[in-house]
């Protein structure tokens, strides 16, 4: 692509087995999925955001909240999640994307800062956040590196979960973690796979929203921490791949 453009991919859809519809579900008055529009919007070294989701009729309403969020949006194969993102990237001009998921209502927009300056500054093909507490990091990766993935032969798992060829075989692209700095570093689970993960989230909502300001994410660390019994919520709950 002739444009270095950085652009956010938030791959979303309403299919979930886990916890139907919680990408549409309410937190402080807004759609799961606005807040990590929201936040992602944030970030300032991304060019774009899009929304990628599915055709089928059950996403439409996702489309219908990302308008409302001014955020463009991809339609595209519902299970092929790596052709989506190919696709999303091609129509929308973006040659570095950043792998955002749907579920992550409070994502660390400045961590993605972060890592779009070091992915760009020592020119990677695939990067991602380690260290922070689950859903709040992110990855990034050259639009071109998932386009010469898609040609060889991937079982459909590579398909659905987009990156995990290339945490496979980190040795055949030019990778480097970013390292969250040491006061992010907590056991929590802050993704939304469950009912569980969906309480704890809306409590820390309810007990820390502000009006037209972004949660800190500092602030919901140190939250948790005078609060263990809440980080108790979800922690048995075992991690999917995405």
């Amino acid at each position: 692509m002739k444009n270095n453009i950085t652009g956010a991919i938030i791959q979303a859809r309403l299919g979930s087995t886990r916890l139907k519809g919680k990408t549409v579900r309410l937190l402080h008055r807004d759609p799961l999925i606005s807040h990590v529009i929201k936040r992602t919007k944030a970030a300032k070294l991304v060019d774009k955001v899009v929304l990628a989701t599915s055709f089928t009729t059950l996403d439409k309403v996702l489309v219908d909240i990302a308008i409302d969020e001014d955020c463009a949006i991809f339609r595209g194969e519902e299970n092929d999640v790596l052709n989506r993102y190919i696709q999303a990237a091609r129509i929308h001009g973006i040659s570095n994307i950043v792998r955002v998921t749907g579920d992550n209502p409070l994502i660390s927009y400045q961590h993605i800062d972060l890592m779009v300056a070091q992915f760009l500054a020592e020119e990677l093909e695939y990067s991602w956040v380690e260290g922070l507490p689950l859903g709040l990091g992110c990855e990034i990766v050259k639009a071109e590196i998932l386009e010469r993935i898609d040609k060889g032969e991937l079982e459909d798992y590579h398909r659905e979960h987009v990156t995990i060829y290339i945490r496979q075989h980190l040795d055949q692209f030019r990778t480097k973690p970013l390292i969250a700095e040491e006061k992010y570093r907590r056991p929590y689970r802050l993704t939304v796979d469950t009912l569980e993960d969906f309480r704890l989230i809306e409590h820390l909502h309810t007990k820390l929203s502000i009006p037209g300001k972004l949660i800190d994410i500092i602030e919901v660390l140190q939250y948790l921490d005078k609060n263990p019994r809440l980080a108790k919520l979800n922690e048995h709950i075992i991690q999917k791949e995405k």
